[in-house]
């Protein structure tokens, strides 16, 4: 339980969410120089990719784009730990707030650094793609464009829930008041 003490505290969430918008600032600039160099998105963009369109994509990438890619993927290491652990900290206080003794609950936090981790195993799987390329990468491609869908559910539902949490929390907090 301590870990969650230590996670919910206001500190440790705004320490994370500072990394979360500074991972932002720098993916913000990485993607607007790789649209110069004329790659328009990156892999971890495109949802449920094939092993030709993964092919495709790497072809439009010059020298300077791969010096890019190497940048975008270094922010795109502590992105997934920062935004997973906020989240973690966020779902866990409002849980705590809003339903006091209910430990299972607090389970619910772990969503976001479950999709943190299939993140990083998308990272991974890029990375991969990146440093075999031209030799074959269908099953590299495969496995990431599959791990890259179960990372957008994972997220999307620690958004949403999150959200969903925020909301009935701020309901409770206004009808106390009234």
């Amino acid at each position: 339980m301590k870990v969650i003490s230590t996670l919910t505290r206001p500190r440790f969430i705004l320490t994370f969410l500072i990394a979360v918008i500074l991972c932002q600032i720098a993916f913000l600039f990485l993607y607007r120089a790789l649209a110069a160099e004329g790659v328009p998105t990156t892999l971890d963009m495109m949802t449920g990719f094939t092993p030709q369109a993964a092919r495709d994509h790497i072809k439009l990438y010059s020298n300077e784009a791969f010096r890019l890619l190497n940048w975008f993927q270094m922010v795109d290491l502590v992105f997934p730990a920062a935004y997973g652990l906020m989240f973690a900290g966020l779902t866990a206080r409002f849980l705590g707030t809003l339903r006091p003794g209910s430990p299972r609950l607090v389970l619910l936090a772990l969503v976001a650094p479950v999709g943190a981790v299939f993140d990083l195993c998308e990272n991974v799987g890029i990375f991969i793609m990146v440093r075999v390329f031209p030799e074959s990468i269908i099953l590299p491609a495969r496995l990431t464009a599959v791990v890259g869908i179960v990372k957008y559910v994972l997220i999307t539902a620690a958004l949403l829930l999150c959200a969903g949490l925020g909301v009935a929390l701020l309901v409770k907090r206004i009808r106390a008041r009234a």
